[in-house]
C-alpha cells in the first residue's frame, strides 16, 4: 500500500481488542494523517441491532488512550449520516476492517476520488468483535 495523505477509519470499538489495536496502528503507518470515527450509540443500535456495552464517550477515551501519532479521534455525526461524515473529513482513502459492513459501491459512486481499502484480518479466530 502506498503512503496515503489522509486516511479515514470508522468503527464501534466496543470490545476493544488486539485486532483493533493492530488495525489502528497499521492504519497510522500507511498515512500522514489518520481520522478515527467512533460510532454513536444510535448508529450502533441501527446497524448492529443493539446498544453497545460501553458508552460512546468511554469508547472515544479508549481509542484516544492508544496515543497514535498523527491521529484525530472523533465521534460520528449525531444524525448517523456516514456520507456527510466522509464529506466533512474529505479523506484520500477509507480503510475498512476485513469484515466491516459498508456500501462500497455507493461510496465509490458518491466519492469517486476516494480510494476504498480493506484491511487484512489479524488472527480472526481469536480477535473478532462479534465473538464478544
Amino acid at each position: 500500500m502506498n503512503k496515503i495523505h489522509k486516511l479515514l477509519v470508522a468503527g464501534v470499538f466496543d470490545h476493544f481488542h488486539v485486532g483493533h489495536q493492530h488495525f489502528l496502528h497499521h492504519a497510522s503507518q500507511v498515512c500522514d494523517e489518520l481520522i478515527i470515527i467512533i460510532g454513536r450509540e444510535g448508529t450502533v443500535e441501527r446497524i448492529k441491532g443493539g446498544k453497545p456495552q460501553r458508552s460512546e464517550s468511554e469508547r472515544l477515551k479508549r481509542i484516544e488512550a492508544e496515543n497514535i501519532n498523527r491521529t484525530r479521534v472523533r465521534l460520528g455525526r449525531e444524525d448517523g449520516d456516514v456520507w456527510k461524515t466522509i464529506e466533512e473529513e474529505n479523506p484520500d482513502a477509507i480503510l475498512l476492517g476485513y469484515d466491516q459492513r459498508f456500501d462500497e459501491a455507493q461510496c465509490a459512486e458518491r466519492f469517486p476520488a476516494i480510494q476504498i481499502l480493506r484491511a487484512e484480518p489479524y488472527a480472526p479466530e481469536h480477535f473478532k468483535s462479534s465473538k464478544f
